[in-house]
Parts: structure tokens; sequence; C-alpha cells
């Protein structure tokens, strides 16, 4: 979990925070300073900073609907969205009261993997601002089961069937599968590991590397399921 200092009182407050509880500050997530900014809502309903700043700021438009984002933008961004937001391609379909917890679930889940990108230094190109090495999720729900929505990765595009968010339907599948690590948070994790991989491994001189501490990656998916089923993970 997340903790930080409200800037203007210095009460603790957590990732999710949108107030801080002693001294009712408005709060958001500030991405290109990787800190929880402390806001105060001026008259017209802009964002005044608890500390000096040279930026201003406001809330990502998402913050108004069932996404519920606690991330902010610049003032003078053309985008109504923030960083996080603007990765998203796909939601479930909000005519459907499950999906919109879903799509928060989902969202926030995203939000706290994207903190420790953010905080490892990775790059994030969404797939507009960059088609050919951007970064894109498509969250979907299975309306036709000869379609099966299917996690994964390709290209730069990452699919997350949104059940895995009904924490009654992953406790099913982590029995199922054996997989005692089963979360939203652990499926961006997984999928994104294949996206950086392609964007800074594949095709480099860290290519040996890699396959000396994790393993070769050209063996087949089938035998390495099975292997890490039977043995369990490799140290």
């Amino acid at each position: 979990m997340r903790v930080f200092r409200c800037e203007n009182c210095q009460a603790l407050v957590y990732f999710s925070s949108v107030e801080c509880v002693n001294c009712h500050a408005r709060l958001g997530f500030i991405p290109e300073e990787r800190a929880m900014g402390a806001f105060f809502v001026q008259e017209h309903g802009s964002l005044r900073r608890c500390v000096d700043s040279p930026m201003s700021w406001r809330y990502c438009a998402n913050a108004q609907n069932a996404c519920a984002c606690t991330w902010l933008v610049r003032s003078d961004d053309a985008s109504a969205l923030c960083l996080s937001c603007r990765l998203t391609a796909t939601i479930p379909d909000q005519n459907y009261a499950d999906n919109q917890q879903a799509w928060r679930d989902l969202e926030a889940a995203k939000r706290n993997w994207l903190a420790t990108v953010l905080d490892l230094h990775l790059p994030v190109r969404s797939r507009s601002a960059d088609p050919e090495h951007g970064l894109s999720f498509h969250f979907l729900r299975q309306v036709d089961f000869s379609r099966p929505v299917l996690t994964g990765h390709a290209a730069g595009e990452i699919t997350i069937n949104a059940v895995e968010s009904d924490p009654v339907q992953r406790a099913r599948s982590k029995q199922a599968l054996m997989e005692p690590y089963r979360t939203l948070l652990g499926h961006f994790r997984h999928e994104s590991g294949h996206y950086y991989w392609d964007l800074l491994i594949r095709n480099s001189l860290l290519i040996e590397p890699f396959r000396a501490l994790f393993g070769d990656e050209r063996a087949s998916y089938a035998d390495a399921l099975a292997q890490h089923h039977e043995f369990g993970t490799t140290p």
C-alpha cells in the first residue's frame, strides 16, 4: 500500500485518497512528480495547490464518472484524460451495472501498476501518441461463448477479461489453475512484462543475460506451463 503525507498538514494519506480527513484539502496523484498533491478548490472550480508550484492542475475527466479516477492533468495539457486513462482504448459496456464496478476496479489496479512503472522510470507511451511502439488496454467482458475473451498481450495491446474484477470468479480461477497470486494488479504486471520485453529486451544486447536469468523465451509455452505446474518456478 502506498502512503503519502498531505502537503498541507502532513497527515497520513493514501494513494486512493481524494480528501485529507484532517485538513479537508482535496487530493490527487500527480504522475509527473509521482506525488500526491494537496489542493483547495477556488470559487470558479479551479484547483489551487497548497504549496508553491509553477504548474496548475485539474482532475482527470474520468473523475466524474464510474471510473472514479483520482489522477491529475496539467491545466495546459490538451487532453482531458490523465496519463493512466489515456492508455485505455476499450472499456466494458457501461449500460450494464456490473461493468461500471468492473471498470472502476480495473482502472484502480492500472493506476497502481502504472505508479510502479513510473517509479522504475520505464517509458510510458499511449497507442494514440505512438502507434508503432505505444501501449493500449482493452477491458472486455465475454458476451458470446463462441468468441471467448482471453487475457493477454499482442504487439502493445493488452486485453484483460473484465470478469477478473469479480473476486468470486477470481478465487475459482486461483483454485482451478493453482495460482495463489491471481489479482487484477498481477494481470497488469504480467501482461505489461511482455510489452516491455518486446520494447526493451527483444533484439537487444540484453537478450542473452535475460535468458540466463529467466530462461529461454523460445521454449514451447505449453511445455513451460506444464513444467511450472509440475515443478514450480525456477528460483
